[in-house]
């Protein structure tokens, strides 16, 4: 029971941790590549009183008023009150990174439940009645972690934004996905929605997946070099296929598994085909997880 508790501690604060990368990456881009807060702190730092100073007659230059910027503190928070852009513009730069996160979650998860296989597992499942039923629990319960943990990240980047940078709508169509689902006017008129429902599909639904596919690779295989190695010449090798292909058929891109995180316009195609794929990888892993289980003595695992 000891080890149980200890493993399970253990277990949350990697997902805490998974998390707290998540939005520090998240930031990170979002200040990098849709900012100029960097280049704005190196010159505080270099300067301060007289970087300060120029910062308070370029302000009143402009027509602004920042006589209350005195120090750090102030001139970040009057630096991301007066910063220009609209709320897709900050989200799809804080979001740069996810589609490479993807695969490492698949790592990630995979090497988690691997362990989870090689200590306890055995214990827990010669309890119950159904070993199928059992291993599948135990791997949603898993990659249900995973999952949430990229997804609140991504709730946090939201609250981020919405709060601290408070942009306005973009006013115009700039994205296509789900806009054959619910129509162009979700997108226009309800932009803070919209992310909240795609971001619901790319960073809860799609790392689920990918979890899931890390776990079944760590159901299957024992070797920690198959679980490294194996989603990440999935993922990348069949994008790379897929883009070969999509030269002679844009109809490939519905096998792309990048397809669905990439943050620019993809218009023109389906946005339930897209989600297909993703769909089919969790049903053909939940096919081989039941096979290989049904296989299994659990006394022998």
């Amino acid at each position: 029971m000891a080890i149980k508790v200890n493993m399970d501690i253990f277990h949350e604060k990697r997902y805490f941790i998974l998390c707290g990368v998540c939005v520090i990456i998240s930031l990170f881009f979002l200040i990098y590549q849709g900012t100029t807060y960097f280049i704005v702190l190196s010159k505080y730092f270099l300067g301060k009183e007289q970087y300060l100073q120029a910062y308070r007659e370029a302000c009143v230059a402009y027509g602004g008023s920042c006589e209350e910027v005195n120090g750090l503190v102030s001139l970040t928070i009057h630096y991301f009150d007066s910063v220009k852009g609209d709320f897709a513009y900050f989200i799809d730069h804080g979001t740069m990174a996810y589609g490479y996160l993807v695969p490492l979650l698949c790592l990630f998860s995979g090497l988690n439940f691997r362990t989870y296989l090689d200590t306890i597992f055995s214990l827990n499942a010669c309890r119950k009645k159904d070993y199928v039923c059992f291993t599948l629990s135990e791997m949603n319960k898993e990659c249900l972690k995973c999952a949430l943990s990229i997804y609140l990240s991504y709730l946090i980047l939201l609250l981020f934004v919405g709060i601290v940078i408070n942009p306005a709508n973009s006013g115009e169509l700039t994205k296509y996905f789900l806009s054959d689902v619910f129509g162009k006017n979700l997108y226009i008129d309800h932009q803070r929605w919209y992310y909240l429902m795609e971001g619901t599909i790319r960073f809860f639904f799609v790392p689920y997946v990918y979890a899931f596919l890390g776990t079944t690779i760590a159901y299957t295989f024992k070797r920690k070099v198959d679980i490294v190695i194996l989603p990440l010449v999935f993922y990348y090798g069949v994008s790379f296929v897929a883009q070969f292909l999509i030269t002679w058929n844009m109809a490939f891109i519905y096998v792309d598994p990048i397809a669905i995180m990439v943050n620019g316009a993809i218009s023109g195609y389906s946005s339930l085909l897209l989600m297909l794929f993703t769909i089919v990888i969790y049903v053909i892993c939940i096919i081989v997880v039941t096979l290989k289980s049904k296989k299994c003595d659990c006394y022998a695992k």
